[in-house]
């Protein structure tokens, strides 16, 4: 999907917890409608560039802008799916209640939703195959169907940017190409960054693959071949264990 106009820029951002660096000179875009995928080994850094995209933590050095309308502005709306949420499955809140709660970034208010908030998220419900689970506790569903009513959160305040960190845990094979599929949809009304340790997956769907392991490693899927992916990254993992060796 050809959109050349950047709503996200990192220039040469570095990031810390405490002493110790887990990004270093991270430089990327992210273009309108383009979907980018994250991998990398656990501990790389994927989830903390999120935080920083998501303004949840802050560069060590480094800046990050954001875009609309080739426009320089203090923030986009983001919807985002994280890795892990709990919840206490004994707090009384219906399917659609929780769907409601991702407007709240988009109000100035705490009142009670308007009809057109309830109609939109209904239709976010049935989009996701959960209209008939609408006034059931979120505690009652599976951890497939808590994933999906999540995916439908995040939507709920029409984000200019899908944030995704590993959106298909708890997913049987049927359900991640469930998931996949509707992504690509979703891309037609906004840009998608997704993690995932799955590159068959990222690369099935994703315009650009990141690959995080403290530095960057930037491919762009119609240049290269899953295999050649695999690949550069096995030996991008060895040069790294070496250099920890010597």
């Amino acid at each position: 999907m050809e959109n050349n106009s950047p709503i996200i820029q990192l220039e040469n951002i570095s990031a810390a917890y405490g002493s110790k660096t887990v990004l270093h000179d991270i430089s990327l875009q992210l273009c309108q409608h383009h979907f980018l995928g994250i991998a990398g080994p656990n501990g790389g850094g994927k989830t903390t560039l999120l935080k920083l995209i998501l303004g949840l933590m802050f560069p060590k050095t480094g800046t990050i802008s954001f875009f609309r309308n080739g426009q320089v502005c203090d923030h986009l709306p983001m919807g985002y799916l994280p890795q892990q949420t709990t919840f206490d499955h004994s707090f009384p809140i219906t399917v659609k209640d929780v769907v409601l709660s991702g407007a709240l970034s988009r109000r100035h208010h705490l009142m009670a939703y308007n009809s057109t908030e309830q109609d939109y998220a209904h239709s976010l419900l049935e989009k996701v195959d959960l209209g008939n689970k609408s006034n059931c506790l979120i505690g009652q569903l599976s951890g497939g169907e808590r994933q999906r009513a999540l995916l439908a959160r995040a939507l709920m305040c029409q984000p200019e940017v899908l944030i995704l960190d590993e959106p298909n845990t708890f997913f049987d094979i049927k359900a991640r190409a469930w998931m996949l599929q509707e992504l690509k949809e979703i891309q037609k009304k906004c840009a998608i960054i997704m993690v995932s340790h799955d590159l068959r997956d990222l690369f099935s769907v994703s315009d650009n693959i990141a690959y995080i392991h403290r530095h960057l490693h930037l491919y762009k899927t119609s240049d290269t071949s899953i295999n050649q992916l695999e690949e550069d990254i096995l030996h991008s993992n060895c040069l790294q264990r070496e250099k920890h060796f010597h």
